[in-house]
């Protein structure tokens, strides 16, 4: 090889090298550029979530809250923008968050928890200077909580996604004897509020489009028979039968200062209630039974009962060997419980789809303390309706917690 091409072999060498840095130096470039474009896109989706929780938190102390200072300021920025939109009983929540030119959205959908997801509920255990006790009779299926403490006796059933109790856990002889069998998230120590409104929300929901209330009348007989309605004002009268959506387009049926006294067979979806106590005078079930373990069981039927004062089971013949009950129940200031509880004859169970909430735990019927035998009244058979992790009667009160349904970043 000569002095000449020896030279050109040297100067091709330089010109590759020459390429290769200069692509070196366009690849850190463009990596530098990215690195930073991912620094801006992280922190405006962190704005935007500053913006989501800013805006849950309000809705959670205010379910009506707007927002109202649109653009919010993040680190001396303008740079955040919420919206809150109602579409029934879900709110879609947005938050544009902005950083240096890169703008990032965030949209959740959001719903009020509602006590109707409970299968059962109670904020005391029990009237004033009385116990009452879940005996090996007893089981419970679904979510379970009480604000007070839990009483046991030889081991009853607790099956559900949680279970929880404000107080402590109290044994009638001791935990070998008498600990409960709990299947699911087990959490003492948690309290959750009451609402003192949710019976007067109904009223209001009755009287508005769509609804139905009933006045002047101490006591309402109200029937389902599929597509109908049957109602009376005296035992002894004859029925008086319209078709349900005549009645009700809402599916909303409210008692005014009156006693309702139910029974039959319920087709679609209602709430009825009173600001006075309900009789079920016979079953009250679904015209499409749904599988209670399957939450996306197709049955369109569902049912909430709601009193301020209590809901009986009536002591009468057609309730002498068990009741069937399909619904979601709910008593502000008393409770659920069986008609003379005490001195009624055994009367089988109370056979319940869907959940109770009330103020405080009734009697059902009483048990021999050795024996664990029912001595009057009822035992319980209670099964949690699935269908209400994402079903709720028209209307239902809700707790102070939202339930997320989705969240699109």
């Amino acid at each position: 090889m000569g002095g000449k091409a020896a030279l050109l072999l040297v100067l091709g060498f330089s010109s590759i090298l020459l390429i290769i840095g200069l692509n070196f130096n366009s690849v850190s470039g463009s990596a530098a550029d990215n690195s930073g474009k991912y620094f801006e896109l992280v922190t405006a989706k962190e704005i935007a979530r500053t913006g989501i929780n800013l805006a849950a938190s309000n809705i959670a102390k205010n379910p009506g809250w707007q927002p109202d200072g649109n653009p919010y300021s993040f680190s001396g920025e303008e740079n955040l923008i919420i919206s809150v939109k109602d579409t029934g009983d879900v709110k879609t929540i947005t938050a544009i968050g902005e950083y240096k030119g890169i703008t990032k959205l965030i949209e959740v959908k959001v719903r009020a928890a509602s006590f109707s997801e409970f299968a059962y509920f109670s904020d005391e255990e029990a009237p004033t200077g009385e116990e009452i006790w879940w005996t090996k009779k007893d089981s419970v299926w679904g979510p379970f909580h009480t604000n007070d403490v839990l009483r046991v006796s030889k081991h009853p059933y607790f099956n559900g996604p949680s279970t929880s109790h404000g107080g402590s856990l109290i044994y009638q002889s001791d935990a070998a004897a008498d600990e409960p069998v709990i299947v699911g998230d087990y959490n003492p120590g948690l309290t959750i509020s009451l609402p003192i409104d949710g019976v007067s929300g109904l009223s209001t929901k009755a009287s508005g489009t769509g609804g139905y209330v009933f006045s002047g009348h101490p006591e309402v007989f109200l029937e389902f028979a599929g597509d109908s309605l049957k109602y009376k004002f005296n035992a002894a009268d004859a029925y008086t039968t319209v078709l349900g959506s005549d009645l009700s387009t809402s599916g909303i049926i409210y008692v005014e200062n009156g006693n309702l006294r139910l029974q039959g067979t319920v087709k679609g979806k209602w709430s009825v209630g009173t600001n006075k106590s309900v009789y079920l005078d016979d079953d009250i079930v679904y015209n499409d039974v749904p599988d209670f373990t399957d939450k996306n069981d197709p049955s369109n039927d569902l049912l909430g009962i709601l009193s301020k004062e209590n809901v009986y089971v009536t002591n009468n013949a057609e309730n002498s060997s068990d009741i069937n009950i399909h619904a979601s129940i709910y008593v502000e200031n008393g409770g659920f419980q069986a008609e003379d509880y005490k001195t009624r004859p055994v009367s089988g169970y109370i056979n319940l789809v869907g959940g109770v909430t009330q103020k405080t735990r009734q009697g059902v019927g009483t048990f021999n303390s050795s024996s664990g035998n029912i001595e009057s009244g009822f035992a319980k058979n209670y099964r949690y309706d699935s269908r209400l992790q994402r079903m709720v009667p028209p209307y239902f009160p809700s707790t102070s917690t939202f339930r997320i349904l989705s969240w699109l970043e």
